[in-house]
């Protein structure tokens, strides 16, 4: 998992990740544990599904609980089968003030 280099993180500093989950995590739930997992955390962000059958999410709140949530998205709900997790580093931005599920993404 990717964080800025050279830097010490406080657990309680704000950061942000972008994470795309693929496997069996569409028509699971994937999306809904993810808001209710991300509001127990009390972070900010969207989950949304992919047009591949992936699932993409923005989340963003304090280290140790996205830290958490990015655990957590490794294997997802009971019903799903992540087989893997492509995680980016980000700096927070702003505009995000809730944790939301979007509409499923467009297809190209």
């Amino acid at each position: 998992m990717e964080q800025p280099l050279g830097q010490h993180i406080s657990p309680e500093e704000h950061i942000a990740y972008a994470l795309t989950v693929f496997g069996k995590v569409q028509g699971v739930n994937f999306r809904a544990h993810a808001r209710h997992t991300a509001l127990q955390l009390g972070l900010i962000g969207f989950v949304r599904n992919q047009t591949d059958g992936s699932v993409h999410a923005w989340v963003q709140g304090p280290y140790a609980q996205v830290r958490s949530f990015l655990e957590w998205a490794k294997t997802g709900p009971a019903e799903s089968n992540v087989t893997d997790t492509h995680i980016t580093f980000h700096q927070p931005e702003p505009h995000h003030t809730e944790f939301v599920v979007l509409p499923d993404a467009d297809p190209v």
